[in-house]
């Protein structure tokens, strides 16, 4: 049977003898607060120990940056480049959306597809703060899934998804794998020769960045780890689309203007045409104007087969074939001088006039063979 009495011995229990309510501390009374019916019901106060915190994950996917695995080390340079820029643009959405209730922000996790980013944000738990909430405030914050600062986001609202536990990427089996069919991308490039290739040449400018004295020195670290980064970028970009055919692209140079970078993408020998690469190139970059953190100028690309010139011929091969000619026209000049001089040797000897002890007898003058 419920009466005062069971309830009140209930709560001194539940409440480890009235002294906390969770993480609220309680105050002692001076009576009873279920000792009688009479007791007003103010007479216990709880206060909070600490502001009760609650974390919710966003997940949402980037299109115009592409998955490096290098993402799955959260001490490399690359993870905490990612993760230092998209915290701070969800903690700036979150605390113009939301307000005070905003804490802090982080990346919990990246993985493929091309970038799915989830992130984690505190906040303060209070009775209005909810999912649905959150997932408004990102929206309008967004502007329905375009952007997230320089990132680009799919425009779906399905893929957005704002919940109290961490999301996880959808896995699948693979199958084991034998010690005869383990090869990397890195034996591939390093066994077939540039030679044997379809060899690419892609051009296009980075506006986001300034063409310095550093950029114009191949030896510099600024140019090689500016070289290094697009090679990623672009790599991650054709690979993901021609994981069969595609062999390794690389920088040829840096010119300035913001910086026109001027590369070279190698495929399997007939695999794939330039129309093809310039599509992917400008689909993966949201119409060529980001390749990841790199802000390209719209119009700039230029993809185009590079004709491979023949070998010069090494120069004692032309030397011999220079001097076969030479002595050929030599040959061909002697032949024709000395058929030349038989030719008039000849004829001149016919007209020779005959000679005589009596002057020059000319016989046909003889006028004597008429009479």
């Amino acid at each position: 049977m419920i009466n005062a009495s069971n309830v009140e011995a209930a709560f001194v229990s539940g409440t480890n003898q009235r002294n906390n309510l969770g993480d609220y501390l309680l105050r002692q009374p001076e009576e009873s607060t279920m000792s009688s019916p009479t007791t007003s019901p103010t007479s216990t106060f709880a206060t909070p120990l600490t502001q009760i915190m609650r974390t919710l994950f966003i997940k949402f996917t980037v299109v115009n940056h592409t998955f490096s695995p290098e993402m799955d080390n959260k001490s490399s340079p690359l993870y905490k480049e990612y993760t230092s820029s998209i915290s701070k643009e969800l903690e700036d959405l979150f605390k113009k959306e939301v307000g005070s209730e905003t804490q802090n922000c982080t990346v919990a996790r990246y993985w493929s597809g091309p970038l799915v980013v989830v992130g984690s944000c505190d906040f303060l738990n209070t009775s209005s703060l909810n999912e649905t909430k959150v997932k408004k405030a990102f929206d309008v914050g967004t502007n329905n899934h375009h952007t997230l600062g320089p990132y680009l986001l799919k425009s779906d609202p399905a893929n957005t998804q704002v919940t109290a536990y961490e999301p996880q990427p959808q896995t699948t089996v693979q199958p084991p794998t034998t010690p005869t069919t383990t090869t990397t991308p890195t034996t591939t490039t390093t066994t077939i020769p540039p030679d044997n290739l379809d060899k690419y040449d892609i051009q296009f400018t980075i506006i986001n960045r300034n063409f310095t004295d550093d950029l114009k020195n191949p030896n510099s670290p600024l140019y090689k780890k500016m070289v290094k980064k697009i090679e990623a970028r672009l790599n991650q970009l054709y690979r993901g689309s021609y994981p069969k055919s595609f062999k390794y692209c690389k920088v040829t140079g840096l010119k300035l203007g913001s910086v026109k970078t001027e590369c070279s993408c190698f495929f399997e020998k007939g695999s794939t045409v330039e129309t093809d690469l310039f599509s992917t190139f400008d689909n993966k970059t949201n119409s060529t104007n980001w390749l990841n953190e790199f802000q390209l100028k719209p119009g700039s690309l230029i993809v185009k087969e590079s004709v491979k010139k023949e070998n010069p011929l090494p120069f004692w091969v032309i030397f011999v074939i220079g001097l076969c000619c030479f002595i050929f026209a030599a040959l061909l000049a002697l032949f024709a001088t000395v058929c030349a001089m038989k030719y008039f040797r000849h004829h001149t000897a016919s007209f020779k006039t005959q000679q005589s002890d009596y002057g020059t007898y000319l016989p046909h003058l003889d006028m004597r063979k008429v009479y």
